[in-house]
Parts: structure tokens; C-alpha cells; sequence
């Protein structure tokens, strides 16, 4: 737990060094996406709920040949990543070196093209459980990496090149292919809808047990389904509250950073809605809720009172501190905590 809040703390110094000058805000935002890129690289195997057993398929994959890979029902580019670095002469964790710098070089270029405040963004990814959940699936936050570059493309109405980027990741997890969802919700207009959007999650959460049993239609007649865990709905609660603040900023101010944000929180609550019942559905809520944590802080800039945004900060900074330190990190953070690493 202490690496955690070490890291947390480092990430709200870099952010005040940034602040006082300009030169330093680049440097202020690497630092920590260097030192999270470490903590992610050099874990061992008992940190994280799915890394031994992603381990276990490294080894299964490096004994396949071409063929094999063509042929088995894992996704063609993850199957390649791995082969690839066996044949290399690496190891799972010469793995999980490659893999932090992609996900840790994607964050930080999307802050550095698009985030005002970014160490308050890198303190949403970790103190709301991304980072933590990264090091759980991290085969799905390779594909949200790529993701996140792909989403540079949207701004710059690039569909074929977005496009590409989908496809690419989701020969990583197939997942990713629900961020094709991004390019119309990015050019949706919501100004005047926005308490529709609250009425609609609110009517997905009461209908759940209906739509969840539609859905069973469709899957094994085993398929058991599990209570959520407090964890998944504490999320779903500190996503509402958001949701609703940002409707309010909307409506108020129709700042368009604040509307950005809001449709990705929105997707983000109704996949997370079915998190226990149906986790398959309820993990596709990453690929919105990264992004959204990476520019919900823009929405800062849009005050122009100084008084306003310092309480923002504050208030933004301090409800996270207290779900991170209160409750994420002591209920276990996906069985990475306490952080072990591999020396």
C-alpha cells in the first residue's frame, strides 16, 4: 500500500512543480508515467488477479508455430506479441517490460496532447482503479492503449485511420471493437439532452434483472451469475456523481469539455451497470472511463474565477483521495495490494 501512496504523492508534486513553470510541465507529467511504467513492468506474478495465469499462456504460446497461432482461438496479434518476444530470447517478464511501455507511453502521450491538468488525470487513473486494473487484464489494456491513440484521430475526422486503429486492437482483445462507438458518440450533440442521459442510465439500472435475463437467453445454460462486489459499485456510484455534476456544468456553462466527458461517463455507466451479472459486459466500460479520467480535468479550465477552479481541484483531488486511501486500497485493488514485486 505504501508504494501506491508514494506514487500518489510524487504525482501531486510533479503536478505543483508543473504549475510554477513551463518548462517543467512536460518533465512533471513524465516522471510519474516513468515510475507507474516501473511499478507495472517489475511486479511479480502474484500481483494481479490474471498475471500468472497470463504467464502460463506465454509459455503455452511460445511452444506454437505459425500455424498454431493462425489457428488457436486467441487473438491473432496478442498470440504473435507473445511468440514474438519468446523467440527473441525473452521471458513473461521481458513481457511485462514491453507491455508497460505501451501502456504507460500511451497515457502519457494522450495527456501531452490533450490534457490541461494532466497530474490530476494521472491521479484519476490510479486513484479510481485503472492503473490497478491494468495490471489485472493486462491483455485488454494493451488494446485501450491503442485505443487512446486511436482516439487522435476522431478531432481530426480521420475514420479511415481511426478505423485501422480499432481493428488493430481488437486482434489484441476482441473487446476493443466497441470503440467504434466513439466516432458517432464524439459528433452526438447532447446540449438539452443532458438530463436525458441521466433518466436512461437510471432506467438501465432499475431494468437491469430484465435485460440481464434476455441476455442469459443467448449465453450457456450454465452461466452462473455473481452478486457485484462492492468495489464495482462504489465505481458506479463516484461515476453517477460525476455524470450528474457534469449535466449541471453542461446545461450551465455548455462548456464543450464538459460534454465530452459526459457522453464517455455515460457509456461508461451503463456497461458498468451489469458488472457482476454480466462481467463481459461490464469490463467494456474501460475503454470509455480511461479516456474520460484522462480529460475530465479539462473541464477546470473552462472557469475563468480562480476561486472556482481551486475548489474544483480541491474537491476533485480530495473526493479521490478518500475512495483510494479509504476504500480501493484497503478492499485488496484487484489482489495488487500489497504491491510485490519481483526481487
Amino acid at each position: 500500500m505504501e508504494t501506491y501512496i508514494f506514487i500518489v504523492m510524487i504525482i501531486v508534486l510533479s503536478g505543483c512543480l508543473g504549475n510554477l513553470s513551463k518548462r517543467l510541465h512536460n518533465i512533471a507529467i513524465i516522471i510519474p508515467c516513468f515510475l507507474l511504467g516501473i511499478i507495472y513492468a517489475f511486479r511479480s506474478l502474484d500481483c494481479g488477479d490474471d498475471t500468472l495465469t497470463y504467464s502460463y499462456l506465454f509459455d503455452q504460446i511460445s511452444g506454437y508455430n505459425i500455424e498454431e497461432i493462425l489457428a488457436s482461438h486467441y487473438e491473432v496479434f496478442y498470440s504473435l506479441f507473445n511468440w514474438s518476444v519468446f523467440q527473441l530470447g525473452g521471458s513473461y517478464y521481458d513481457l511485462m517490460i514491453i507491455e508497460a511501455i505501451i501502456l504507460m507511453g500511451a497515457v502519457l502521450y494522450f495527456l501531452l496532447k490533450n490534457s490541461y491538468y494532466p497530474w490530476i488525470a494521472l491521479l484519476l487513473f490510479i486513484g479510481f482503479g485503472c492503473f490497478h486494473q491494468a495490471m489485472n487484464v493486462s491483455r485488454q489494456f494493451i488494446a485501450i492503449a491503442i485505443i487512446l491513440y486511436a482516439m487522435h484521430f476522431i478531432e481530426q475526422k480521420k475514420l479511415l485511420k481511426f478505423t485501422f486503429f480499432v481493428l488493430f486492437a481488437a486482434m489484441f482483445h476482441f473487446s476493443a471493437a466497441i470503440a467504434f462507438l466513439m466516432y458517432p458518440l464524439n459528433y452526438l450533440n447532447i446540449r438539452g439532452k443532458e438530463w436525458l442521459l441521466i433518466a436512461i442510465t437510471g432506467a438501465v439500472f432499475l431494468l437491469k434483472e430484465r435485460i440481464v435475463t434476455i441476455f442469459l437467453l443467448f449465453l450457456s445454460s450454465g452461466y452462473q451469475i455473481i452478486e457485484p462486489g462492492t468495489e464495482g459499485l462504489k465505481l458506479l456510484i463516484v461515476w453517477s456523481i460525476l455524470m450528474v455534476f457534469l449535466s449541471f456544468i453542461s446545461i450551465q456553462y455548455n462548456f464543450k469539455d464538459a460534454q465530452r466527458a459526459l457522453k464517455l461517463v455515460f457509456v461508461a455507466i451503463l456497461f458498468q451497470s451489469f458488472v457482476g451479472e454480466l462481467p463481459v459486459i461490464g469490463r467494456l466500460s474501460y475503454y470509455f472511463i480511461v479516456p474520460f479520467y484522462l480529460i475530465v480535468p479539462n473541464v477546470i479550465r473552462g472557469f475563468q474565477s480562480l476561486n472556482t477552479r481551486i475548489f474544483l481541484i480541491t474537491a476533485l483531488v480530495g473526493m479521490l483521495l478518500i475512495f483510494y486511501i479509504g476504500f480501493y486500497l484497503p478492499g485488496g485493488a484487484s489482489n495488487t495490494v500489497p504491491y510485490v514485486s519481483q526481487f
